[in-house]
């Protein structure tokens, strides 16, 4: 299912949490531009330097019970349960789009990746048995529990969620936890080990099973949460795999606090690998299912490791000998090499090296480089250290430059988007780029930065303010761009500074925090301040030595 960000909302839900929930929705932005952020929190939360687009203050229902009855450990934790039904539903409310993706206030979006995968994978899994079939559309969830592996069945993550906002609203739509059924084992003096829960059943088997009970059919549920059985895992399978999407966590472009999403041994939820087998059982699989499987397991394990996995498959399936299994082996790597090297594409990645030679790559290690449309080109020069970065090019023609000896010391997005065309971003040699974040929009947008660039974290640089002021007299645009961005040589850009359309910042000069450029400056070796800047200092000088550096060479 084809979409623009500009039909989705993400829905942050949950308890401020300081200093890390601003990363969160300045990290949505980054990644997921255009798409409506709404923050849906609690009266008194304290929201101020926080960047949304709508929010959302909901009295706060409280956590009264804890979870467990016991825990060998002596630790305790809140129900929170009808905080989270709470928060959602409001959140979800207030959404005007077709689309949401429900979110949390301490998870951090590394790529657009989630994003990604269910536009693509909606499009190909389409069949359902329509009795088991809650949504018009499936889900996308991660960290589902696995009753094979977990011991628990219905236990639909609740983590995060994207899909149609009237099937989110469906989903939430369910009865606050009664004392009844969230004390329900210490009333009942019930001590199951390992989990030693308090409540009949986890808040994750909540949300799905009063989901289930709308459905009016005949099904096998548990009685109380550690409850199991093939029947009740059969159902509880067929109702999931009606309406959800399962994606692994190292595949969501997610950071999460929890140590175990990495650890593929304490991880008990389903995989995408077990969604595509259970998808099969139930529906078959035909051309596109199965390629685009394939093409997710080499993108999950790496060209080496998929062909290996292959030689395992080949073994097991036609019971070969080893020996006769490696001529397979090599006849599917040669055969797949050849493909890929015969492959057109217009768009590239080109790696220059020292003494010149343009070489055509498929990637740059630590840059997340996603292009689409035609003849648009990202160069990058040798000896260009980075970490965790991104581009985004969607348009025609677009280029992307990057000089020698540029330092990209981590989350630095560039993004190239919304399908305009004929855009260049030149960065010059020996640039260091803290984490900023540069925007090019607009046919024939450009950005040209010069030089010896320092630029500190959270530097937003934007060619154009996105959306269209017009006059009200004569339908006359008043914001366009059109004189682009230059930032010439020996420049340093502040932590927080913006850097706006038709803007020029002179050689040698200093844009301090926080200030926001929106004109042409002149005047070299000069010192930009406030909003608008403008030249609070001349005649300055700057360098990169540190301050004891400094000292000593002097």
């Amino acid at each position: 299912m084809e979409f623009n960000n500009t039909e989705l909302s993400v829905i942050v839900q949950g308890a401020i949490i300081p200093e890390k929930t601003k990363i969160v929705l300045d990290k949505i932005r980054s990644f997921l531009p255009g798409a409506s952020i709404i923050l849906s929190t609690w009266k008194n939360e304290n929201v101020d330097d926080l960047y949304f687009d709508k929010l959302v203050l909901s009295d706060d229902p409280g956590a009264e019970f804890d979870c467990f009855t016991k825990n060998p450990d002596g630790s305790t934790k809140p129900n929170n349960m009808n905080r989270q039904i709470t928060s959602t539903r409001n959140g979800l409310l207030a959404a005007e789009t077709k689309y949401s993706l429900k979110f949390r206030t301490d998870f951090i979006l590394t790529s657009s990746h989630l994003v990604d995968f269910y536009k693509k994978t909606t499009n190909i899994f389409t069949q359902r048995i329509k009795k088991f079939s809650l949504f018009e559309e499936r889900v996308l969830v991660f960290g589902v529990g696995n009753p094979h592996t977990m011991g628990l069945a219905y236990h639909l993550s609740d983590y995060v969620q994207l899909g149609l906002t009237k099937d989110l609203l469906e989903l939430w739509d369910i009865p606050f936890l009664e004392k009844k059924d969230a004390t329900y084992c210490t009333d009942n003096e019930i001590y199951h080990y390992p989990h030693f829960f308090n409540f009949r059943y986890a808040c994750e088997q909540k949300l799905w099973l009063d989901n289930i009970k709308k459905l009016n059919i005949d099904i096998n549920t548990p009685e109380i949460y550690f409850d199991n059985n093939e029947k009740i895992t059969s159902d509880s399978e067929i109702t999931l795999i009606n309406n959800f999407i399962f994606i692994d966590y190292d595949m969501t472009g997610i950071e999460s606090k929890f140590s175990w999403m990495n650890d593929p041994q304490n991880n008990f939820g389903y995989t995408f690998k077990d969604f595509y087998l259970l998808y099969g059982n139930y529906f078959g699989h035909d051309n596109a299912t199965i390629k685009f499987y394939k093409r997710y397991r080499l993108n999950k394990l790496g060209r080496k490791s998929y062909l290996k996995s292959l030689l395992k498959d080949i073994i097991r399936k036609n019971q070969t000998t080893y020996k006769a299994a490696l001529k397979i082996h090599s006849y599917i790597k040669m055969n797949s090499s050849s493909k890929l090297a015969t492959e057109k594409t217009s768009n590239k990645i080109e790696w220059i090296d020292d003494a010149g030679n343009v070489i055509e790559v498929k990637s740059i290690i630590n840059f997340d480089i996603t292009m689409h449309g035609n003849n648009n080109t990202v160069r990058i020069f040798s000896r260009c250290p980075t970490i965790n970065n991104t581009i985004f090019i969607d348009g025609n023609n677009n280029s992307i430059t990057i000089g020698r000896n540029a330092h990209f010391i981590g989350n630095t997005t560039i993004f190239v988007g919304n399908r305009y065309n004929n855009r260049k971003l030149n960065i010059g040699d020996n640039a260091m780029i803290m984490g900023a974040r540069i925007f090019i929009e607009e046919d024939e947008g450009s950005i040209d930065i010069g030089s010896n660039l320092t630029c500190s974290d959270e530097v937003l640089i934007q060619n154009s303010d996105g959306h269209v002021i017009y006059s009200n007299e004569n339908g006359e645009i008043m914001n366009a761009g059109t004189k682009g961005i230059r930032i010439e040589d020996n420049v340093w850009l502040a932590r927080r500074s913006t850097i706006l359309k038709n803007s020029k910042v002179p050689y040698g000069s200093i844009v301090a925090t926080g200030a926001v450029v929106s004109r042409q400056h002149e005047d070299k070796h000069v010192v930009l301040g406030g909003v608008p800047a403008k030249v609070i200092k001349k005649n300055v000088h700057w360098t990169r030595d540190m301050f004891n550096d400094y000292k000593k060479r002097s």
